[in-house]
């Protein structure tokens, strides 16, 4: 009918990135046939294969890196789909990332990695698997701070002894 695709709101963002932020495994590829931009980025850099992975939306995630979405794709602040899910817990989501070809200890401007964020908040599942696929614990936030110390800080007890393991 003549409409843009990628038509984008006062945010920045297409129908491709809400499909994504929701879920809507259908409408994402009913959009993405039509011609939708996986690469499109809204007003802070973050495109449809972030928000399916902040969300945890592993067929949407499945769907956007079959499209050839970018996994080391950053916002303006730097921060990737792996963070994001890494952040919020979603440990099937950060695996499918990492085969996807996400760099694991890929950093956001201000020095967090996926492993810093999943330590900080306690998601024990996502560090091991960070773990397993090569994160490495020694990377430092920009204040000096490591995975195991922001673990000791956080009374992380499974995690601190998942690192200290690790090596």
């Amino acid at each position: 009918s003549g409409i843009d695709v990628d038509i984008r709101d006062e945010r920045g963002w297409t129908p491709l990135m809400i499909s994504a932020f929701n879920g809507n495994e259908e409408t994402a590829a009913l959009l993405i046939r039509s011609g939708a931009d996986v690469h499109a980025a809204d007003l802070n850099g973050y495109r449809p294969l972030h928000w399916a992975a902040f969300n945890g939306y592993f067929k949407v995630v499945k769907l956007l890196l079959e499209k050839q979405a970018d996994p080391n794709a950053q916002s303006s602040h730097g921060w990737t789909p792996l963070i994001q899910a890494a952040t919020r817990g979603h440990p099937i989501v950060v695996k499918q990332l990492i085969e996807g070809g996400a760099q694991v200890n890929l950093a956001s401007k201000d020095g967090w990695t996926a492993l810093h964020k999943s330590t900080a908040n306690g998601h024990t599942e996502i560090v091991k698997v960070l773990l397993c696929m090569g994160a490495d614990p020694s990377i430092k936030y920009q204040d000096g701070s490591t995975a195991l110390s922001i673990a000791t800080k956080n009374k992380r007890e499974v995690i601190i002894a998942l690192l200290k393991a690790m090596g």
